[in-house]
């Protein structure tokens, strides 16, 4: 198997996680790993957040459109330019709390990015996808399935299509880094592996903590009653055949 080229999104500060991942990489010959500058967003001036975060950004995400959110959005575009500019076929991309098993499963992985259509390839968990959607069977426990919606950035991988595309629907800013859905509205394909085998830490990271505020007692009973009714959905999600691939291992 070739090497594969391989990102991995890391702020200058933050060293104790650039150690951590790098310590999982070189257990991974197979990928051709760079640390990746990421954009430190409480570290964008004033004239820069005009120039490079949208006004829509606020209004879609409300508390959630943090200066944190925004960098992470620019770092994932800078890599989509970089593959673009580099034209490289395929990539992954890796944020420096992602958890990496032993095997990735990137040999048969890798054959889905063989084409001229966009596509990407979620390796975590958190994604929506139903059981009739199902794409490839790796081996007697890793499959691959058409996704419908998804979260999360730790762990993917894109072709040089899908960069194409998607760069330059992004700036300025005014999505987060993880609209999958959305994405698939602009044309993409979107698969993901069950179970995963990139993983992520508990907790809500610096990006949830910047727009996290203590709610009050009526704010809370509300969140409990969306939950509630989330949690209904579900089931009749479920008893429709629709599937979500949760985390089962960090």
């Amino acid at each position: 198997m070739n090497v594969i080229k391989t990102y991995v999104v890391n702020m200058d500060k933050d060293t104790g996680k650039r150690k951590q991942i790098e310590a999982q990489l070189v257990l991974h010959p197979e990928l051709d790993y760079q640390i990746w500058k990421a954009v430190e967003g409480r570290k964008l001036t004033v004239e820069q957040q005009s120039e490079l975060i949208s006004p829509k950004f606020k209004e879609r995400y409300g508390k959630g459109a943090s200066l944190p959110a925004a960098g992470c959005s620019l770092s994932h575009l800078g890599i989509y330019r970089d593959m673009i500019e580099k034209e490289l076929s395929y990539a992954l991309i890796l944020e420096d709390d992602a958890i990496l098993s032993s095997d990735l499963k990137l040999e048969s992985l890798v054959k889905l990015l063989d084409t001229e259509k966009p596509v990407a390839i979620l390796l975590t968990p958190d994604f929506w996808y139903k059981k009739r959607g199902l794409v490839v069977g790796i081996d007697e426990r890793h499959n691959v399935y058409e996704l419908y919606d998804g979260y999360m950035t730790s762990g993917y991988m894109i072709n040089l299509a899908f960069a194409k595309l998607i760069a330059p629907k992004l700036l300025p800013i005014h999505l987060k880094a993880d609209e999958w859905k959305i994405f698939i509205s602009y044309g993409i394909k979107l698969f993901g592996i069950v179970p995963h085998v990139v993983s992520f830490p508990d907790g809500i990271g610096e990006i949830g903590m910047a727009g996290d505020t203590p709610k009050t007692f009526l704010q809370k009973i509300r969140s409990r009653m969306i939950s509630v009714y989330i949690s209904l959905c579900f089931v009749k999600k479920y008893m429709g055949g629709h599937r979500k691939s949760r985390k089962n291992w960090r």
